[in-house]
């Protein structure tokens, strides 16, 4: 192979490789990738060309085995090298070389975040719903045990309510004298008071500080969302990511990968404090890296950062089959690896993106206050609820006893 005296670089124009042409000819690279194809040709030493691909593509094959995007112009030779976070599959090392690994990353997505959970409703969020359901379970079955070692005759209802009672802290009646019994009802007050201490000490954390409500928050919530409840998803055109979720044997990240295509949910060149691709009912999917800089739990970012990822993800710098300069990148690629030169590209980009848009910050404020009805408006709606029914059972059984006496003799 004739080694070229000007290297072609294919890439595209996104938020991570922003290009300026200056009327001198030069060119200006910002961006993550920008950054990085900087560096390159600076330490490559020799004149370069630029080969824009014109579809914004990554690179996906088609069905009569040509490719697309930036790895197609690789293997037509249109291109040399292209540098543009491309991730390397087995797919594509069979048309094209890849350089040594530059970095490692995990493809996850990003979601708005809906806001803090209403503190009217707080009585009910110190435990998650399995936990609830397994309290209540013990509560009605414990009645049962109690009934069948003390041999008590008290009814199941009156030591449900005693049971009840010793949770909320009241007092509770022994039923018998017998070692049998005092291990159970010591083990059942140690229960007891775990379980209110536990209640107690999250709830007032709860209202001190209001929680968020909690998005989707996995891969396949997110699939569920998207097919149930009209949620969209976002992908980059012609990614690897794409391809995984479509070949995917599990059906849920299957199907989402179909509905992506079906309704062409691909990301536009927006930066990401402004996408308007993530929000409360449409997630992003790309490297975690990136959506680091906009979405995680700091209390100032918007987005919500899902800890489920698709796959480990290692990109490198695809080349023509037998590059000659192969040798020459894979040894720019190990020292940019061992100075840590790209993590400090990451970290530059963060800063300037968030520099340029101090605006997009969330604004959060803690300020202490007392209770008020509004907190507790959901714990006076449930006793309000409970005196009514009282009410009604009362006047129930007056309208029985009634009943009876007058048809009943």
């Amino acid at each position: 192979m004739v080694c070229p005296s000007v290297i072609r670089i294919s890439t595209i124009q996104s938020p991570e490789m922003k290009i300026k042409w200056h009327k001198d000819g030069r060119m200006e690279f910002s961006g993550i990738q920008g950054q990085f194809l900087a560096f390159m040709v600076e330490a490559l030493k020799m004149p370069y060309k630029l080969v824009l691909d014109e579809n914004k593509e990554w690179g996906r094959p088609m069905p009569d085995g040509n490719w697309t995007g930036m790895i197609g112009q690789v293997k037509r030779n249109e291109a040399d090298i292209a540098i543009n976070f491309i991730s390397m599959s087995e797919e594509r090392s069979s048309v094209v070389e890849f350089s040594n690994v530059y970095y490692t990353d995990y493809m996850t997505f990003a979601i708005k975040k809906l806001g803090a959970a209403p503190t009217s409703l707080a009585f009910v969020h110190p435990f998650d719903s399995r936990i609830w359901t397994f309290l209540l379970i013990v509560l009605l079955f414990m009645p049962l045990v109690f009934k069948l070692l003390s041999r008590t005759r008290d009814s199941y209802l009156q030591v449900l309510l005693q049971l009840l009672g010793s949770v909320l802290g009241q007092s509770m009646i022994t039923y018998g004298n017998t070692l049998r019994c005092r291990i159970m009802l010591y083990t059942w007050w140690v229960y007891a008071t775990f379980v209110s201490l536990c209640y107690s000490t999250v709830l007032l954390s709860i209202l001190t500080i209001p929680s968020e409500i909690s998005p989707v928050s996995n891969f396949k919530e997110l699939s569920n969302a998207v097919l149930r409840n009209n949620y969209k998803c976002f992908v980059p055109k012609g990614s690897n990511t794409l391809d995984y979720l479509l070949k995917n044997n599990v059906k849920h990240l299957r199907l989402l990968g179909e509905k992506i295509v079906q309704h062409q949910w691909y990301f536009k060149d927006y930066p990401l404090t402004l996408s308007p691709e993530i929000d409360t009912d449409s997630a992003l999917v790309n490297s975690k890296t990136l959506l680091q800089m906009v979405s995680g739990p700091e209390g100032w970012k918007n987005h919500f950062l899902s800890e489920d990822v698709l796959m480990p993800t290692k990109f490198g710098v695809p080349m023509t089959k037998g590059f000659c300069h192969k040798n020459k990148i894979n040894t720019i690629v190990s020292r940019l690896n061992n100075a840590g030169l790209y993590k400090k590209f990451v970290n530059d980009e963060t800063f300037k993106l968030w520099l340029v848009s101090p605006d997009k910050r969330r604004i959060v404020t803690f300020k202490g206050h007392s209770l008020s009805c509004r907190d507790l408006m959901g714990a006076f709606i449930s006793l309000f609820i409970g005196l009514g029914l009282s009410f009604l059972v009362f006047l129930g059984e007056i309208s029985f006893i009634k009943f009876r006496k007058v048809f009943g003799g």
